[in-house]
């Protein structure tokens, strides 16, 4: 597997694989689910969590009993804390980020503007400012503080000003051993 892998690439390897072994099949040490109302069915059936990191283990020891990351559903071996901080997330900050988006956040003192699109619109014009295809690290130079604002100010309510949004993106994701692990997180 690995050498085909290898010589012949991820997608021609996984293509002939499911051409083999249909749309569901383990190869490398990894599980692949191609069949769409499988992946629907593993991603709402209980989930045991562990103490990993994308693919590191990490050391129980050091890290929070109850940090929600780890804490496995209950009709997967875990208590209730799991699925009592998922419905305080969804009851208690997602409805009002969703009213606080969808009204446009009530202006906050720009005139009944929408600063929701403010932001999405000042990041164009600092892309396009550019003046070329901006490459990886340039767009997310622009697109990361631009995201921290948008998150604050719906979910939270805080409409962050540029400065307090670089401070808060380069203290969490750009210059700390948290950017490793927060950088890990992300998808």
């Amino acid at each position: 597997d690995v050498i085909t892998y290898t010589v012949f690439g991820p997608h021609k390897f996984l293509t002939k694989r499911g051409e083999i072994f249909g749309p569901n099949f383990t190869a490398l040490g990894r599980v692949v689910v191609g069949e769409y109302t499988k992946c629907v069915e593993l991603i709402n059936s209980p989930q045991k969590r562990g103490h990993y990191l994308g693919r590191a283990k990490l050391i129980p020891r050091r890290l929070p009993k109850n940090f929600i990351l780890f804490l496995s559903d209950e009709d997967a071996g875990g208590g209730t804390l799991h699925s009592a901080l998922h419905e305080h997330i969804w009851q208690t900050l997602i409805p009002p980020a969703f009213a606080r988006i969808s009204s446009g956040g009530g202006g906050d003192g720009d005139n009944g503007a929408d600063p929701f699109k403010g932001y999405v619109k000042e990041a164009v014009v600092k892309l396009k400012a550019i003046g070329h295809k901006p490459n990886k690290e340039q767009t997310q130079q622009i697109l990361n503080p631009l995201a921290v604002q948008y998150i604050f100010h719906s979910v939270f309510g805080m409409a962050l000003d540029a400065k307090q949004a670089d401070d808060f993106h380069d203290l969490f994701f750009a210059k700390s051993f948290n950017a490793y692990v927060m950088g890990a997180l992300r998808p």
